[in-house]
């Protein structure tokens, strides 16, 4: 008597172990989804998406900072941003962008970035600090290129100034 309801006993938390393991299946499989959604979203968007330090060094790029610069995934993470400022705007970084953004917890405006080819992209940036309970404070940054607007808008300018 004693080993059947050992027996039964036994049954009956392998099966509330074998509900707990498929929801806790079903809660994997979701979160997986949920991952490749977001990493479809990250890696397909056009608009440049940068994660550094407080350093200013790359911690993650998406593929369009990759296409823009030229550079490969490798070749830019751990760099720091300033290395593709132009040179005349790369104290600017330090001095003023990363201060700012330690003391206001964020930071938008307009960079002058030097692909690899050497060619000249006006990016407009809207980056903010981000303070992971327990972990390293980081800078999220969405940007996007505006070189072909700043273009137009200078082409327009010197029509007026011409008129």
């Amino acid at each position: 008597m004693c080993e059947k309801r050992s027996y039964r006993e036994l049954e009956q938390r392998c099966k509330v172990i074998e509900k707990k393991f498929a929801k806790h299946q079903k809660a994997e499989e979701a979160l997986l989804e949920l991952e490749k959604r977001y990493r479809d979203l990250f890696d397909n968007i056009t608009d440049l998406i940068m994660i550094h330090d407080l350093k200013g060094r790359l911690l993650n790029v998406n593929p369009a900072v990759s296409k823009l610069s030229g550079l490969t995934f490798e070749e830019l993470i751990g760099r720091p941003i300033s290395d593709f400022i132009f040179p005349e705007f790369r104290s600017l970084f330090q001095d003023e962008y990363l201060k700012e953004i330690k003391k206001q917890g964020h930071s938008e405006g307009v960079v002058i970035f030097q692909a690899k080819d050497g060619k000249k992209h006006y990016v407009e940036y809207n980056n903010v600090l981000v303070t992971p309970e327990g972990r390293k404070p980081y800078i999220s940054g969405l940007g996007r290129d505006i070189t072909d607007r700043v273009h137009a808008e200078r082409a327009l300018q010197k029509s007026y100034d011409e008129l």
